[in-house]
Parts: structure tokens; sequence; C-alpha cells
């Protein structure tokens, strides 16, 4: 339950008689329309709605089925930290409620008959530290499932992905390796196109991301104007634009005729395209599963 513990307070006149706006009467309205708002705190417990995350955040580290994964797991990481460290906060505040619950009892157990008025102010010293803790634990309810929607979100995008690419579920760090060299050359390709829409040109930078990918800046601009070039004259016979649908068939299509580029390219320097000696490894089956499993890939 989500409750107002440190609005409600104001309401006390030891405290209402200080303000020069708010009098008890507004105190009391503001109550009433806080009181309707703080229902739907639920509904809005995480800083991201699903269409952010699903239509933005997945997006950050690329456009592969890999990549939306390797995203998801970090988001999920990220929440799992946050998670763990409210959950430990919240059960460290519990036991302060516990040890001064206890001292109060305490207090009132020995307090004099009538009570002193430093007994009087020690009871309600505790008394405001116990409801100000409690008010903590009620406000962390908030927080704690915001963080447990986040990863449940994160885990349903990362098994629905899995899933949909045909990915097996004894994936292992080498299979994400082999799956890299498409992520950057998808990339590559989807920054440039930016840069030609955007100034006629590819910037520095990503001419750069096309040689390392073994592609070059030159077969890169080719490619690219005669992407635009089809679009535009489709366009002139009233064809829509391209929508993001098909750009992502172009750059599938860009990814097989390319893909054999950044492992011939690396390897003209003599170096290896994975090591494998110290990449993590599933358990997996013999050389026939492990063929199959590379052309799933």
């Amino acid at each position: 339950m989500y409750n107002l513990v440190s609005i409600e307070e104001f309401a006390k006149p030891v405290l209402s008689s200080q303000f020069k706006i708010f009098t008890p009467e507004k105190i009391e309205r503001l109550l009433m329309e806080m009181g309707e708002v703080v229902k739907y705190f639920p509904a809005a417990g995480r800083s991201d709605t699903q269409f952010t995350s699903k239509h933005m955040n997945i997006f950050l580290l690329g456009r592969t089925p890999w990549s939306i994964m390797r995203q998801c797991m970090a988001k999920i990481q990220n929440s799992k930290q946050a998670l763990r460290e409210a959950t430990f906060r919240q059960k460290r505040t519990s036991l302060e409620i516990e040890k001064k619950t206890k001292e109060l009892q305490g207090l009132f157990d020995s307090a004099s008959n009538p009570i002193t008025e430093e007994e009087d102010f020690a009871i309600r010293s505790l008394k405001i530290d116990l409801e100000e803790k409690q008010s903590e634990i009620a406000e962390s309810i908030l927080y704690l499932e915001g963080a447990m929607k986040n990863i449940a979100q994160y885990a349903s995008i990362f098994q629905q992905v899995k899933e949909h690419a045909n990915i097996p579920d004894d994936w292992d760090e080498l299979d994400y390796e082999k799956a890299e060299a498409e992520h950057h050359m998808k990339q590559a390709f989807l920054q440039s196109l930016r840069d030609m829409m955007a100034s006629g040109r590819i910037n520095p930078g990503d001419q750069e991301y096309l040689e390392n990918c073994g592609i070059g800046a030159i077969a890169g601009q080719i490619e690219i104007r005669k992407f635009l070039s089809n679009w535009e004259s489709r366009m002139k016979k009233g064809e829509p634009p391209p929508v993001m649908k098909e750009i992502d068939e172009w750059l599938n299509e860009m990814i097989a005729k390319y893909k054999h580029l950044p492992t011939e390219y690396i390897s003209s320097y003599g170096i290896e395209p994975i090591d494998e000696w110290y990449v993590y490894r599933s358990e997996k089956g013999g050389e026939d599963e492990g063929e199959e499993r590379e052309e799933q890939i």
C-alpha cells in the first residue's frame, strides 16, 4: 500500500501552524487530491514504458537478435543490482524498526508514574523515528516492484527474440562471438545510411567503421547510393518511401553479400577471427550438432 505518511504529518497543528500558504483546510484538500494520484503510482513505478524499452532501449547496441539479447541482459543486470540494493536496504530498515520498537517498549515499561518530561521527549522522539522508518518501507515497495517489472520485461523480450531467431537454449559465448560480425556490419551500414541522408556523404568515423569490418568506404557508399536511387525511382512512380522494415531487409541483403569480408580482412593480418581457447562454452553435443548450430547462427 502506498501511503502519504510524510504529507499526513503536515496536517498536525504543530507543523501546519508554521506554513504561510497551506492552512489546515488546504492541507486536507491536498491530501484528498494526492490520495487520488497515489493509487496510480504502481502503474508508473519505473522510468520507461514498454514502448520506450521495446522501440528505443533494446536497439542501443544494434539490430541483430544477439545484440538485442545482450542489451536485455545488461538491463536485467542493472535492475537486478538495484533490486538487490533495495532489498537489503529494506531488510536493514525492518531491523531498525524492530530495534526501535523494543526500545520504545522498554521506555514505556521503565517510565515513571507520572511520566517525566525527559521520558516524554524520549518516547516521542522514538515514535517519530519509527514513523520515518515505516514510511521508508512503504515507499520502497514501489521501487522494488519497479525493478521487478524491468526484469520481467527484458526477460520476456530476451526469450521472445531468442525463440524468433531459433537460437538454441544452450548457446554460449562462442555463438555470440560468431554473430558479432553481423551486428557491426549492420550498424556500420545503418550509420553510413544516416550520414548519406544527412549530408550526402559518409562521415570519416563511419568510413572507418566500414573499413574495420572489411567492407571499405567506397563499397559502402556505392551500395547506399544504389539503395537510395532505387527508392527515389520507386517513389516517383507513386510508391511510399521505405520504412524501417524495408531498411532492415536491405541491411540483411548487405550482410548476405559481404558476410565473408570481416573474417578475410582480419585473417589477412595473421589474426584469428575468434580465439576459442578462452571463451565460455556450454555443454553441447558432438561435431554434427555443432555444424548444425553454426548454420542456424
